[in-house]
């Protein structure tokens, strides 16, 4: 890989200079570490990944078919997006952006691509790209993303940058086509004020058809896509340079339907999968979310604005003062001595550079000497970073970046960065302490592919005891608690340090470590706080969590019985109580089977009882009017934010959208009684004055409620213990049907295909 490192010149050394010191040893051990972490299991990797609201999420999306090409900057992240319709096909060097498809359009069966550049790039050498392509004559758009900074390198200021009118007027002279402006406020160009005659002022909503139109406009086009850098947006917000947004975005989980639409039009890492007791869901991350609002794109209709107070935000908990002397100091702490050395691995963009600042500054402050060195790369973007630190009592003379087998603290700020071979590697079961988050931060591809859970068998957890003094290592929700206690997650860091201060694990004194955070001059009081309520973790766990508001409750009943009731009493809810029993029929009689073949089992039955009530609840419109009426959202938005004011609903009713209509509406809390009443109209569902009901996607739904019924039937009689696990599968089919729409019909038809499959498969295990 092109480095150095000390274990290289170990082994290079050890060859010539025999076995002084140890040498021989140490060279055993370091092949020994070797094998074990290079050919052993180990966590995956964390990918870097745009911030949530990025800009470039939206402005790198493709149309099936379309191809771009890559460059310099953020949105050369778009490499690993393939799988998101955001990929790159290759990679330019600064001011070549297109220079690709100059020398191969002539010989490819394409007509046109699309090139990615940002403006920072543009102004500094992209302009002859651009001029070139013009010169070339060749079809290809150039995505210029307008977002005001040199963003990957920490939001510096663009040098020789021009204003977008200007900006236009300069492409057009070169000669390009056609531009078309996208930006997420249109009020910015009402008057079109030195736009060049060729520039289209459109809603970045209409970017799917401003992607098809530049495809077929010949030469060579640009679109525009003017939104601010995220991370410079939460930047100016908490300095209090920007106003903080009124308007937050929530998800009524009863009526997402878990279907990821949301994360493919967003590429949004703020929306968790959540699992609950109606199945899937998606939940946003409201301390990371930046106020994008590209999620509620899309026809679904669980999106919901909560508007708040000017200068308010998500609600704290009314802590008390912790005064420094209330914890008493630790019984037994490490001292530095020759050298004390602390690995942190964690997440970028969360405050890992800045812990080794911190720690670094203290050891000064306590007339220590320190070493220091951060692994960053693409850390800023929510990527793997790794920080060393060793401290000692005089001065240090080795590698800062520690050695194989030489941690003395594992500072785990990311149990799946705790868990990588490249930092398990370093730690020692005889010398290592480890102090880790346990929190499973989703990375981008859990979220595309909906896991609630990044280490099913507790992988991250096991890999690290197995490493490091398991009997002296600590383990706990940093980010839970953070999160209630301060009411974001960038405390998470500070928590989890006073925890391994207290747990005797930093040989400084914490009046030092508390000056050095007020030397860092960033929420100060939040951030001594935090470390002192982790170190108050430690001594007084239950006195922390007795502070800490509970996680949302779970209403899932624990038993398959209570579970059942939960269903019927939803079913009747939707229609009512000869609906519901219908339901309870093919639960009883799958029971009765399973018990019969397999005495004790509930697997079966628990399946038909999930997925015959989603089937049978489905979401058409009189059933998310009852939804979105029902209290929970309230009572969650007065529960997350300081000072909710009102809802808004984000609704594209089907019918509406077979007139004609194009984009979701918003409405107010004036819309409440009117959904009510349309709730209230259930009884007309299925009939002959069901006028939604003659909609393709209500009659296909209604009609996979028999199907669901004919085929569990189906295979009752021919069950027995050595299929029930396909007989399972075939009863959890319906867990793939989900979304709204035309997201919902793909599924459905998709569903049906693979349940041919299965009973085709079901029917060879009966026979033989």
């Amino acid at each position: 890989n092109g480095e150095l490192d000390a274990e290289i010149i170990t082994r290079a050394l050890g060859r010539w200079l025999g076995d002084g010191e140890g040498i021989d040893r140490r060279v055993s051990e370091l092949a020994e570490i070797e094998k074990l972490f290079v050919q052993g299991k180990s966590a995956p990797p964390r990918i870097p990944s745009y911030c949530s609201g990025c800009p470039h999420n939206r402005s790198t999306y493709l149309l099936e078919g379309q191809i771009a090409g890559g460059g310099i900057g953020c949105h050369g992240m778009a490499a690993s997006l393939g799988e998101a319709n955001r990929g790159i096909e290759y990679i330019a060097q600064m001011g070549g952006e297109g220079a690709a498809w100059i020398g191969a359009s002539p010989f490819s069966g394409r007509d046109h691509i699309f090139q990615n550049l940002g403006d920072g790039t543009y102004f500094h050498s992209g302009r002859m790209a651009v001029n070139a392509a013009v010169s070339a004559n060749v079809n290809i758009t150039y995505k210029i993303l307008y977002n005001g900074t040199v963003a990957m390198t920490g939001g510096q200021d663009i040098a020789g940058s021009l204003p977008i009118p200007a900006l236009t007027r300069e492409l057009e002279a070169d000669g390009v086509k056609r531009i078309a402006l996208l930006t997420d406020d249109l009020t910015r160009y009402e008057n079109r004020t030195g736009l060049a005659e060729i520039t289209e002022v459109r809603p970045r909503e209409d970017l799917d058809l401003v992607l098809r139109e530049l495809e077929r406009t010949p030469g060579v086009t640009v679109m525009i896509y003017d939104q601010m850098c995220a991370a410079e947006k939460r930047r100016r917000r908490n300095r209090g340079l920007m106003a903080q947004p009124v308007r937050r975005l929530m998800v009524n989980e009863r009526v997402c339907e878990g279907c990821g639409d949301c994360v493919a039009k967003s590429n949004c890492v703020s929306l968790h999968p959540v699992e609950t007791e109606f199945g899937p869901k998606t939940r946003i991350h409201q301390s990371s979310c930046n106020a994008d609002y590209t999620c509620a794109l899309g026809d679904c209709p669980s999106f919901v604005s909560v508007m708040v107070e000017e200068g308010t935000g998500l609600r704290k908990r009314p802590l008390p003062d912790l005064p420094a002397a209330t914890v008493a100091e630790p019984v037994q702490k490490v001292t530095a001595g020759r050298s004390y050395r602390i690995l942190m691995p964690g997440i970028g963009g969360t405050g890992v550079v800045t812990i080794n600042a911190v720690l670094a500054t203290a050891a000064l402050l306590d007339g220590k000497c320190t070493t220091t060195l951060d692994q960053t790369g693409l850390a800023q973007k929510g990527g793997a970073v790794v920080s060393h630190l060793v401290i000692g009592d005089e001065p240090i003379e080795e590698s800062n970046r520690i050695s194989y087998g030489a941690a003395d603290l594992l500072l785990g700020f990311d149990a799946m960065g705790a868990a990588a071979a490249a930092n398990l590697c370093r730690t020692s079961p005889e010398r290592t302490v480890a102090v880790v988050n346990s929190h499973e931060l989703p990375t981008h591809e859990s979220i595309r592919k909906g896991l609630t859970v990044l280490s099913a068998d507790g992988y991250f957890a096991r890999a690290v005891r197995e490493h490091t003094r398991d009997g002296k290592s600590i383990f706990l929700d940093a980010s839970r608690l953070a999160e209630s206690l301060f009411g974001g997650h960038l405390q998470t860091n500070v928590f989890l340090l006073g925890a391994a201060y207290q747990a005797g694990l930093l040989p400084l004194r914490a009046s030092s470590v508390e000056e050095s955070i007020r030397l860092n001059g960033v929420q100060v009081d939040r951030n001594v706080a935090a470390f002192r309520r982790g170190r108050q973790y430690v001594a007084d766990p239950v006195k922390v969590e007795s502070l800490a508001a509970p996680e949302r409750p779970a209403k899932a009943p624990q038993t398959l019985d209570g579970r059942i009731r939960l269903f019927t009493d939803e079913l009747v809810s939707f229609q009512n109580a000869a609906y519901a029993r219908r339901y309870e029929q093919l639960v009883a009689e799958a029971r009765r089977a399973e018990q019969a073949v397999a005495p004790g089992s509930t697997v079966l039955t628990e399946a038909v009882a999930r997925y015959c009530h989603k089937l049978m609840a489905y979401k058409d419109e009189y059933e998310v009017a009852r939804l979105l009426t029902l209290p929970d959202l309230h009572e969650q938005a007065k529960a997350m934010f300081e000072a909710p004011v009102k809802q808004v609903y984000h609704l594209h009713p089907p019918l509406l959208r077979a007139m004609g209509l194009k984009r979701k509406l918003s409405l107010g809390p004036w819309t409440r009684p009117f959904l009510k009443t349309l709730a209230a109209m259930k009884f007309l569902r299925g009939s002959v004055l069901d006028l939604f009901g003659y909609a393709h996607l209500r009659r296909q739904e209604r009609a996979l409620i028999g199907w669901y019924e004919e085929m569990i039937r189906g295979f009752l009689p021919t069950l027995t213990a050595a299929n029930l696990e396909t007989a399972v599968e075939i009863a959890r089919l319906p867990d793939r049907i989900r979304g709204y729409e035309q997201i919902k019909l793909a599924s459905i038809e998709e569903t049906r295909q693979a349940a041919i499959a299965m009973l085709a498969r079901h029917s060879r295990s009966a026979a033989a």
